[in-house]
């Protein structure tokens, strides 16, 4: 499991200072400078400093997947298997007719019967 990954994961909605410094792969102390310069959302309880977890994770992944198309509703369903028949259809009968002119130009002529 990837440090993102275990991010996601997580329930709760604070980290630790070495929680974070876990998951970007840094020490305490670049956690600690970074939320001293404002490079680090946080939240300090009593002398305890807690970086939120889900604005971290937006600053982990600033790009959102793209959404999801709409479904397709039945009329556009039945039309796109109908596209598809259609060419699968025109594809087999091309290859039927390309199979028979190749069979017929390397034939042997038909057998006689001798008497």
């Amino acid at each position: 499991m990837n440090d993102v990954q275990w991010l996601r994961e997580q329930t709760s909605l604070t980290l630790s200072v070495t929680a974070v410094a876990r998951v970007l792969g840094v020490d305490e102390r670049t956690v600690n400078r970074a939320v001293a310069n404002g490079q680090l959302p946080s939240i300090r309880v009593s002398s305890r400093i807690l970086i939120p977890r889900l604005p971290l994770l937006a600053m982990l992944m600033p790009e959102t997947p793209p959404a999801a198309p709409a479904p397709l509703s039945d009329e556009e369903l039945d039309a796109l298997a109908e596209r598809v028949a259609e060419r699968v259809i025109a594809k087999l009968a091309s290859a039927i007719t390309a199979n028979a002119g190749a069979q017929t130009a390397t034939s042997p002529p038909p057998r006689t019967r001798q008497q």
